[in-house]
């Protein structure tokens, strides 16, 4: 291979990465940006050459406060020689899109020390700072609902709590008066005039479009064209992107929630759809609550009224917890779970301390074989009998396996989780009503396919189940690259790791310090 062509295989190196790197002179300018930060930064000629604090780009905090030019990570960096490690950012584009960002950022000195510039390394994370921040909103609402009766407060809530989560810079919630006319009763971002303003059924299309027995939320992108919407509406409220979702109780519209965009046509996307959706059914659930509220008070006297209320929330919080994990966790009643459980299961098998969970594990180990990710199966059963001698004293398992699935059952007798923080405990990382409890639900939903859970003030059952895989072959970890991808900086970059790799043989034909652990 000519020299020449050896000089480009770094750059084609570390574009084969998929995070961003880029590397900054002393003089504050881009001298390399490989294709993933030119993807999220702009194209290669919007990057090289500019400025780190070009306005270009703007940058804030996650709370939305601009950041100062002697603030930013590049600065601080030429400033104390030190790095700037797992700094988050949002960051405005210059196609508009805006996005958050994860960066780390690295001195890169001379033989003499001398400070040259910096690398910077820096990763998309809009969708998973998205995430977060729906779960929280949906786990909020979903205590609120089951605790407040108050519908205002519940819908103002929903409504502040939607705009922050999806990043839209307002929102509306109609309510659906006369029989006809749609009125605006909760308003966010939106001047306070605009409260109790009235739009003609035959304006508000919208409504249509997303209301019914087939109704769904849908995003409208570009809200001036859209030939689906009464764009005259959109141009007089100024609304450049719009995302829609009616709520729908007892067979009829009842209310509309809107998120909209003024200022930027970002596009909402499939997951925020997927979010609308969901806080919109919080809403409506709100919506039936009040229903039950004032239907029981006026038939059934107050024993009765709570019974059957708590029954209903009970049912419908179950319902809405389906709906937000997309059925990957299921609310079963007591009478149900043995229609979920497999007919033929090894077992029961006690378990009543610490001490026997490993020989437990082998025990399932031995039962289940050879599956694909087996470990992390039995991650989620060890943190599934943790939680059931922690909080119950122990308990029994029962595994359970066919052709295409494998179950893990574990039954205990203790006091189970409140209904009301069931949705905290299965949904948020890290939420505990002990100290002890921590990641485990939202642990076992990444590793297990589907969970089934039965809680009663009698007792617990937790059904893990895996669909069966045929193992894969394991990934070949990629640790650095020369320069920019060395020493401290390659612990913190987790992409670098691919099935068959051609980085380290790249690195080596270009004359890359290539670490012992990739030589072979």
């Amino acid at each position: 291979m000519a020299e020449t062509e050896l000089k480009w295989y770094p750059a084609k190196a570390l574009d084969i990465v998929t995070e961003g790197v880029a590397i900054i002179n002393a003089d504050g300018c881009y001298a390399f940006a490989n294709r993933a930060a030119q993807s999220i930064l702009g194209t290669e000629e919007t990057v090289v050459g500019r400025h780190y604090d070009d306005p270009l780009w703007e940058l804030t905090t996650s709370d939305g406060r601009p950041v100062p030019v002697d603030e930013m990570p590049l600065a601080i960096v030429m400033r104390t020689g030190e790095p700037v490690l797992d700094a988050e950012y949002c960051a405005t584009l210059p196609d508009g899109r805006q996005v958050a960002l994860a960066i780390n950022a690295l001195p890169f000195r001379d033989e003499e020390q001398q400070l040259l510039g910096v690398t910077m390394l820096f990763s998309d994370i809009t969708q998973r700072s998205r995430s977060e921040k729906y779960g929280w909103a949906l786990s909020e609402m979903s205590t609120a609902v089951y605790s407040s009766p108050d519908f205002d407060t519940i819908a103002q809530r929903a409504l502040d709590r939607g705009v922050d989560a999806l990043g839209c810079d307002a929102g509306v919630i109609f309510m659906r008066e006369d029989g006809s006319d749609w009125v605006m009763r909760y308003l966010c971002n939106l001047p306070g005039d605009m409260l109790g303003t009235s739009v003609p059924g035959e304006d508000a299309s919208f409504t249509t479009l997303t209301g019914g027995p087939q109704g769904g939320a849908i995003a409208y992108n570009d809200a001036f064209q859209d030939a689906r919407i009464n764009n005259r509406l959109m141009r007089r409220f100024e609304i450049k992107a719009m995302l829609d979702v009616t709520l729908r109780v007892h067979g009829r519209d009842v209310a509309d929630v809107s998120f909209v965009n003024h200022s930027k046509a970002t596009p909402f996307t499939e997951d925020d759809v997927d979010f609308a959706n969901k806080l919109g059914a919080m809403v409506a659930l709100a919506l039936e609550n009040v229903r039950l509220n004032r239907l029981y008070e006026a038939e059934h006297d107050a024993t009765i009224r709570l019974q059957e209320k708590d029954r209903v929330i009970r049912q419908a919080y179950s319902d809405v917890i389906d709906a937000v994990t997309g059925g990957r966790l299921v609310i079963l009643s007591p009478d149900e779970v043995d229609a979920v459980i497999m007919s033929e299961t090894s077992g029961p098998y006690e378990i009543r301390e610490a001490g026997e969970l490993s020989a437990a594990r082998s025990t399932v180990r031995g039962i289940v074989g050879d599956v694909d990710d087996l470990q992390g199966l039995l991650v989620a059963f060890s943190e599934g009998a943790t939680n059931m001698l922690k909080h119950a004293g122990g308990g029994t398992y029962q595994v359970g396996k066919t052709g295409e699935k494998v179950q893990l059952i574990l039954s205990d007798n203790g006091p189970g989780i409140d209904f009301r923080q069931l949705p905290k405990a299965t949904l948020l990382p890290g939420f505990s009503t002990t100290q002890t409890l921590g990641f485990g639900f939202t642990l076992m939903m990444e590793l297990a396919d589907r969970i089934f859970l039965s809680v009663t003030p009698d007792g617990t059952t937790l059904v893990l189940e895996k669909d069966v895989r045929p193992p894969e072959r394991p990934s070949v970890p990629v640790q650095a690259l020369e320069c920019a991808l060395t020493g401290p900086f390659a612990e913190r970059l987790p992409m670098l790791t691919a099935r068959n790799s051609p980085l380290p043989a790249l690195m080596q034909m270009v004359g890359f310090r290539v670490p012992p652990s990739l030589r072979d």
